[in-house]
């Protein structure tokens, strides 16, 4: 078992013969890919339909892609997916792999997610490397979820539907040069970083004084 940076708990190492982890990760996934197109076509909204996992011409496959139209094989998006407890800006975990994906696709965005906020990048101004406040386009908070089997529980679900659908309607504004890409305040990506990394340390400690507080009965003396 190994820890990853910023996590409450520890993340366990999943085995490539786990069938139920492989399951749980693709179910969920699933999930979003199904209320992504039910969003699209109620909606109406002018961009493509999402896939699941579509291997590419570099075997890499993106948990998630969009197309810019419903006729056009192009990629408008692609979404990089990891539980809950993955800081949803992971570099290494997160960013880097959709980043690359959206290069292989010549997709003009990518986002990451870890099912409780969906952080949306341009991908060209990843490649220029300007500030990653510049090239995050907008955030979406879907939802406060900790174990993905909750996943269809409605305080999730809704919550998660009404991000999905915020996202869609305006990556379908910017897509289509109905809106400019939003402008953001300089220190706002900063304090949002800022404050995500407290959350996680707070809830990291917290459960560590949990446990010890169980476990040591000299703790409080």
């Amino acid at each position: 078992m190994k820890k990853t940076k910023l996590t409450e708990k520890p993340a366990r190492v999943a085995s490539p013969f786990d069938a139920s982890v492989h399951k749980t990760e693709l179910t969920v996934n699933q999930k979003l890919v199904e209320w992504i197109n039910q969003i699209v076509k109620e909606k109406n909204l002018p961009i493509g339909l999402a896939e699941q996992e579509t291997s590419g011409a570099d075997r890499k496959q993106p948990d998630i892609i969009i197309f810019e139209s419903p006729r056009s094989d192009n990629v408008l998006c692609v979404i990089e997916l990891k539980p809950p407890y993955f800081d949803p800006i992971d570099h290494e975990e997160l960013k880097k792999p959709a980043w690359e994906k959206a290069i292989r696709r010549k997709a003009k965005y990518y986002c990451t997610s870890n099912f409780k906020w969906l952080i949306w990048f341009n991908t060209e101004k990843t490649n220029r490397m300007e500030s990653e406040d510049r090239q995050v386009v907008d955030k979406f908070n879907l939802s406060q979820i900790e174990n993905l089997n909750s996943i269809e529980e409605g305080r999730y679900k809704n919550a998660i539907i009404k991000g999905l659908e915020t996202f869609l309607y305006e990556l379908s504004e910017v897509h289509t040069g109905i809106r400019p890409e939003p402008l953001h305040p300089i220190d706002e990506y900063l304090i949002f970083r800022l404050q995500e990394k407290i959350h996680r340390l707070a809830k990291h400690y917290r459960n560590i004084i949990r446990d010890t507080a169980h476990k040591d009965t000299k703790f409080f003396g």
